[in-house]
């Protein structure tokens, strides 16, 4: 039986959450049956080693113009060339080359949809996003949020959108190494992992941690990640004179570690597709606190404490007081390891391979 063959295609290769969940997928997918590629468009290939490591294709397809029709072009030579059964395109640049190119090509295709971007919202946007998602054989979502965000904003009839949720192996860890080579004996530890954009809003949960220091000396906050906000940031940490209780510490392929030896993780988004970081913390039992946006209250549920948006006052009451009160503290971490078994890793998987099964036998 010839082996069903696959593309992937996503803008780039490097850490976040969306492309670290088609590494999963992409892994995860029985080789015996799957032909697997991954085509992306730039970037730095942080993920690169590990694609190949799981017998996975990769294909870099570069264009002057980020828009620029030509990729188009490019990906039709390709798709023909390869002759794919099936192409699977994520996040919006893919899906505006992508899911025309398919067509064009002939190739089912189907688009998962990751966040709820603001600027999706705006008259073009809604023109161009639902003429592509009118290309598509199928639309997968991340949470029941996006599903009614892409039904409303996009004119996506509710038949033609799946729901399939992030899956995450387990993976307990545990390095108290880090404590001492970083100096953080003896302290409360927040953690915190996303890229340093808008979207994210660090500067609120630097503030938080102003009004937390107030109360206690003794917490430090761990910043993960990189992008283009991180000079701003790190000057406004030393304006507000909280620089020795902040570490920037950039990319981390550890990242996960770091997530381990901490009490509590917070993210202040301003809005959030699901946010894979929040099972990982999960995974390791560790409390969340998050801002009430997006699919946020419906993937935390009771494993975490939610708070308003911009609020810095509310969400350093909710470091301060967590920390304060370790039975509180532990009743989440229970929580949160609860919640966590919702997100299999193999079911995520198994629901890709279904609608495939569908998408070649032309069910869908």
């Amino acid at each position: 039986m010839n082996k069903i063959k696959i593309a992937y295609i996503i803008p780039v290769i490097d850490i976040g959450g969306a492309e670290r969940q088609l590494l999963t997928l992409a892994s995860g997918l029985d080789k015996n049956k799957y032909d697997v590629t991954v085509i992306y468009f730039g970037g730095d290939d942080q993920l690169k080693q590990n694609f190949l490591n799981a017998k996975v294709k990769l294909k870099r397809i570069e264009s002057k113009h980020k828009f620029g029709i030509g990729l188009i072009f490019q990906l039709v030579k390709y798709f023909n060339q390869e002759k794919f059964d099936i192409i699977h395109s994520h996040l919006f640049r893919a899906d505006f080359h992508g899911v025309i190119a398919a067509r064009i090509a002939g190739i089912p295709v189907v688009s998962t949809k990751h966040n709820d971007e603001r600027w999706f919202m705006n008259p073009l946007m809604i023109s161009i996003e639902s003429t592509i998602d009118r290309l598509t054989a199928k639309t997968v979502v991340i949470s029941d949020n996006l599903k009614k965000f892409f039904m409303k904003w996009a004119f996506i009839p509710e038949n033609r959108i799946k729901r399939i949720y992030y899956g995450v192996d387990n993976n307990n860890l545990n390095n108290n190494n880090l404590k001492k080579e970083f100096n953080l004996e003896n302290k409360k530890i927040i953690c915190n992992i996303a890229r340093l954009t808008k979207q994210k809003d660090h500067f609120t949960l630097l503030k938080a941690l102003e009004f937390a220091l107030s109360y206690d000396k003794d917490i430090i906050l761990l910043i993960i990640g990189k992008g283009p906000l991180e000079d701003k940031l790190k000057s406004f940490a030393k304006e507000l004179e909280i620089d020795n209780n902040v570490l920037f510490l950039g990319f981390r392929k550890d990242a996960n570690n770091f997530l381990a030896i901490s009490d509590i993780f917070v993210l202040s988004s301003l809005w959030e597709g699901l946010g894979l970081v929040f099972l990982e913390a999960m995974n390791q039992g560790k409390p969340v606190i998050a801002t009430r946006v997006s699919s946020i209250p419906e993937i935390l549920k009771d494993s975490g404490l939610i708070i308003t948006k911009k609020n810095y006052v509310e969400l350093g009451w909710a470091i301060v007081n967590l920390l304060r009160n370790k039975d509180w503290l532990n009743e989440i971490s229970n929580n949160s390891k609860k919640r966590f078994l919702d997100f299999p890793m193999q079911k995520m998987i198994q629901e890709h391979d279904d609608l495939y099964d569908l998408m070649v036998n032309k069910n869908v």
